[in-house]
């Protein structure tokens, strides 16, 4: 007979947890915060929803049309003050001289010369009025023409002093023409001087008088060469 050792006593077993239990609480667990995320998902998109709400649009309403500005005033350089100058002096105005206004006026009136000759020989005043003014005569188609021209440019030379404002006392009219002497050499000469004092000239009316007799109202110098008499 064999001899086996006796049977040793089995160690005291724990006793197990309920697994039901233990599993029961870990699925609700998960389940709670699954809810609670949802929950806590829930309200955040609410308040992303009320955030991201787009602002209400204000109604239109009319309003009057805007009155168009005026343009901005361009800025302009500030002008330069000039500096003070000196005023120059002005000259006094000449009044004009008596003298050359009839000279002027004689020769415009006698115009022209037709021979080689100055029709203007010129005028020469004395400050007492004494004036003696020379001319030369015209050539015309006559000794008589010439006479009779010559007597008339003597009455406008009259009339031209009775015209001006030069004071005159007495006025002598030299009047020349070419003049050939016997012995064949012509030269321009005196042919009439004729001297009117200033009452005289006063009293000569130009537009009537007889001019072939001018000679004869002279009351001071009165030559007259025989070829220039009648």
């Amino acid at each position: 007979m064999s001899h086996y050792p006796p049977p040793q006593p089995l160690p005291p077993q724990r006793p197990k947890k309920k697994a039901g239990k233990i599993a029961g609480f870990s699925c609700l667990g998960i389940l709670g915060v699954f809810i609670f995320f949802a929950i806590l998902g829930n309200i955040i998109g609410d308040d992303t929803q009320e955030t991201a709400k787009p602002a209400a649009t204000p109604t239109a309403t009319s309003s009057p049309d805007p009155e168009p500005s005026l343009p901005a005033p361009e800025e302009s350089e500030p002008q330069k003050t000039p500096e003070p100058s000196e005023t120059p002096q002005q000259e006094p105005t000449k009044k004009p001289d008596p003298e050359k206004q009839l000279a002027a006026s004689i020769k415009k009136a006698l115009g022209k010369s037709n021979r080689d000759a100055e029709r203007f020989g010129g005028i020469d005043y004395n400050r007492d009025g004494a004036t003696e003014i020379t001319l030369a005569a015209n050539n015309n188609l006559t000794e008589n023409f010439i006479k009779t021209a010559a007597r008339r440019d003597v009455v406008t030379v009259i009339d031209e002093v009775k015209k001006s404002k030069l004071a005159v006392t007495n006025v002598v009219i030299s009047v020349t023409f070419l003049m050939t002497d016997a012995y064949g050499n012509s030269e321009e000469s005196q042919v009439m001087r004729l001297g009117y004092s200033a009452d005289v000239i006063d009293r000569i009316n130009t537009g009537a008088v007889d001019r072939e007799k001018i000679e004869h109202l002279a009351d001071g110098a009165n030559l007259v060469v025989p070829a220039f008499r009648y």
